[in-house]
């Protein structure tokens, strides 16, 4: 009678103990695997999370995503669909080819933002596959709206590449697809700001000594921000020395004077690998976010971009750092360990107030 009590009582806590472990599998399933507003993450990231926002902890998915992020941005780097990339999308007979493993993430943002890195037009010159100018299809459009994007720079030293009837023509048919494009790539003039809920993107092109003073940038950003005083001022630079892993002293400067003339956030690209992150005076300055879908395969710097996930809060700021691994022209997560030693490295030459959150892929501010 007693080792049957006793057998019951046994089989009574393994039930309990069952339960409870069902009870938390789900509760990480609902984390990791359906939240759309803090996606993606690896349990340090949410134990990190946890620890860093006052009274998380006690809080829903739902109420997490109307306290600290009701408007959600992705931010990419350069994207280049001629060359090795159109060869490996014609080769899969694909044209949603280059962005397919990483859509999924990036349509769940309301704004998806990237550097658009060479024209759209009708009939695209063929280039060589070792030409430095680039044209891309019209089918380009159906492969970036496929991945959510919904803003996009032209201020950089490529979309010149077919003229200005191609820089016109690109404009319009980003227009056509629903997706604003920002900047111009010789001026720097206010009048190619773009906007969208309530968040304004001011992008210049640097590369070129010729178009636009760094005071030229500054006096142009001052009008934005006094036309806009009271809206997130984004402002995206095409600029720095193609593959250094650290920003200049001239891209240094010109950040700084950016934030102190009223810029909430920095993000820069051009040099084809991804650079350090800076805070000055509570903003963030990403140097360089590297390569998001590029044909560069000479080295694992340039096949290896960094994405941010931004949650505009009512009282803070989150932000989510991603990392892309491209393969044969075509972006891929990297996740776990590797993700790890990237955001390691990036921490180390970034500065050191940011290092524990970058380590940890959450800055929160």
């Amino acid at each position: 009678m007693k080792q049957t009590r006793y057998m019951n009582f046994r089989i009574k806590i393994f039930i309990i103990l069952l339960g409870f472990c069902l009870i938390l599998s789900i509760g990480f399933l609902i984390i990791k695997g359906t939240n759309k507003d803090i996606l993606f993450l690896e349990n340090r990231d949410i134990s990190f999370l946890k620890a860093n926002i006052s009274g998380i902890v006690s809080k829903t998915m739902e109420s997490i995503k109307q306290e600290y992020c009701p408007l959600s941005l992705f931010f990419v780097g350069d994207m280049m669909f001629d060359r090795g990339v159109e060869h490996y999308s014609k080769q899969n007979e694909n044209i949603y080819y280059p962005l397919e493993k990483v859509s999924n993430l990036l349509r769940t943002a309301d704004i998806t933002f990237g550097n658009l890195e060479g024209p759209i037009v009708a009939y695209p010159k063929s280039f060589s596959s070792k030409s430095l100018k680039f044209a891309f299809s019209t089918t380009t459009l159906k492969t970036l709206t496929s991945a959510g994007f919904d803003v996009l720079s032209v201020a950089n030293n490529h979309t010149l590449n077919m003229g200005n009837f191609g820089l016109g023509h690109t404009r319009s048919f980003l227009k056509s697809s629903g997706i604003f494009p920002a900047g111009d790539p010789i001026t720097c003039s206010q009048e190619f700001v773009a906007e969208k809920n309530d968040v304004i993107f001011f992008a210049v092109n640097k590369t070129f000594t010729f178009n636009c003073s760094d005071q030229d940038v500054i006096d142009s950003l001052n009008f934005v921000r006094q036309e806009f005083p009271n809206k997130f001022l984004i402002a995206s630079i095409h600029w720095g020395i193609e593959y250094k892993p650290e920003n200049s002293f001239a891209q240094q400067e010109l950040a700084h004077k950016l934030v102190d003339e009223g810029a909430d956030l920095i993000i820069g690209h051009h040099p084809h690998v991804v650079q350090n992150i800076e805070e000055y005076k509570g903003k963030l300055i990403f140097y360089s976010l590297g390569n998001f879908v590029f044909d560069q395969h000479f080295s694992e710097e340039t096949q290896t971009g960094l994405v941010v996930k931004l949650c505009l809060g009512k009282t803070q700021n989150i932000f989510q750092l991603f990392v892309v691994k491209i393969n044969l022209g075509q972006p891929k997560w990297i996740v776990n360990k590797n993700r790890e030693i990237f955001l390691e490295e990036l921490a180390e030459k970034s500065s050191q107030i940011l290092k524990k959150e970058i380590k940890n892929g959450i800055i929160v501010r």
